[in-house]
């Protein structure tokens, strides 16, 4: 561990941290790239592509009636959309708090070459699957070479 002495320069690690203040707010992240860490972002979300090439996103939505689930596709975004009811022990005074109610919508782009007519969703134990398939333009084909 390195000792600094304030009778060499006393101001050094000031400018250090005025520095790296400077760093970041000239080059914030951005919110996205924050990840599954970013405790904001409802529902978590995995998106992957199945075998048949189409695309599969699964969302964590716990205590979130799924009749009250709002998913709309369009041709290059998909938002999901719905409310967490809030919790039923309010008069108690909480020790920590952290689970989040109310509204929630988030969007995401998805490629252009997903069919939105063949998309699908279910829902069971809290995990939202919406389905996506790849649009039949988009397909690869098999020709014949002619003679």
């Amino acid at each position: 561990m390195a000792l600094v002495s304030l009778r060499n320069d006393p101001f050094g690690g000031l400018l250090g941290l005025q520095g790296a203040l400077e760093r970041m707010l000239a080059h914030p992240a951005p919110p996205w790239s924050q990840g599954p860490s970013n405790a904001t972002v409802f529902p978590p979300v995995n998106v992957f592509t199945d075998k048949e090439g189409g695309l599969v996103i699964r969302a964590e939505a716990p205590g979130v009636d799924p009749a009250k689930l709002e998913i709309d596709v369009e041709p290059q975004r998909v938002t999901i959309a719905g409310e967490r009811a809030a919790a039923t022990d309010r008069g108690n005074g909480f020790h920590r708090r952290e689970r989040r109610f109310g509204r929630f919508s988030r969007s995401l782009s998805v490629p252009a070459d997903m069919d939105p007519e063949k998309a699908s969703a279910s829902y069971e134990d809290g995990i939202l699957t919406i389905k996506l398939a790849k649009a039949e333009s988009a397909k690869p084909k098999r020709i014949t070479v002619s003679r």
